[in-house]
């Protein structure tokens, strides 16, 4: 397949924005606190373990929060369906 500059536009044209950057941040900030929420457990640190907790509090209030307010991607009405589209 030839690359072409007009196929590399197309390509770029077609994208849909799934999530806005603070949807990423959190998501991957939950990526990092659960193992070392994990680790500091396991390891008897229940200071640095209670200190990763309020902050993955935070950071799950702040998603559910944003997805009432948030941006048109980041908001629940725009991917959550009720009972009776999903029976459909």
């Amino acid at each position: 397949m030839i690359v072409t500059e007009a196929s590399v536009q197309n390509r770029c044209a077609n994208r849909i924005t799934v999530w806005d950057w603070s949807i990423r941040l959190v998501h991957w900030a939950l990526v990092a606190l659960l193992p070392s929420l994990w680790w500091t457990a396991e390891q008897g640190e229940f200071t640095w373990h209670m200190a990763l907790g309020v902050v993955t509090l935070a950071l799950l209030l702040f998603r559910v929060l944003w997805g009432f307010v948030g941006s048109s991607t980041a908001r629940f009405d725009n991917f959550v369906r009720g009972p009776r589209t999903v029976a459909s």
